[in-house]
């Protein structure tokens, strides 16, 4: 029993050594957007992204932060081109978007079980980032100005 407690010690000791991949980001000198930053690169603009969830299929995406308002529209598949050409199902979503706390949210209407999530957005040259509370990578993203796509409501009905 001795040393089973003592393996165990040794284990959590270990592990609060670890840093996780946002700490190491911060370590670097890397600091999350400002709520003004992240309104000005998002709102009125276009993300294009891909989901870095280890051991789940990457998916890519495009959303687009409307600028009147808070609503956003989402477009996701296999490919990049798989999520342009979504027209309907759960290829796509629309909700809303807020920060809070420093953090960018999204509140989709089907996605994400339908729970508002929340996280700070580091921007690392020309990429953004998004990591879950326990400190993991879950996103990679680029924005384009505008609406390059139409997504949402400025998507052509076919």
């Amino acid at each position: 029993m001795r040393k089973i407690s003592v393996v165990l010690a040794l284990v959590v000791l270990g592990l609060g050594g670890c840093k996780s991949q946002e700490e190491k980001l911060r370590a670097s000198g890397v600091q999350p957007r400002t709520a003004e930053e992240l309104k000005q690169e998002f709102v009125g603009n276009t993300v294009f992204g891909t989901t870095e969830v280890v051991g789940q299929p990457r998916i890519h995406y495009v959303v687009y932060y409307a600028a009147d308002g808070n609503k956003l529209y989402g477009q996701a598949g296999e490919s990049l081109e798989a999520a342009l050409a979504a027209k309907e199902g759960l290829a796509i979503d629309q909700g809303s978007w807020v920060i809070e706390d420093g953090k960018l949210c999204n509140h989709w209407n089907q996605w994400m079980q339908k729970k508002k999530l929340c996280s700070f957005v580091y921007k690392v040259d020309d990429e953004y980032r998004g990591f879950n509370p326990a400190g993991a990578l879950v996103l990679k993203y680029w924005i384009k100005p505008g609406n390059p796509h139409h997504i949402g409501p400025a998507r052509p009905k076919s």
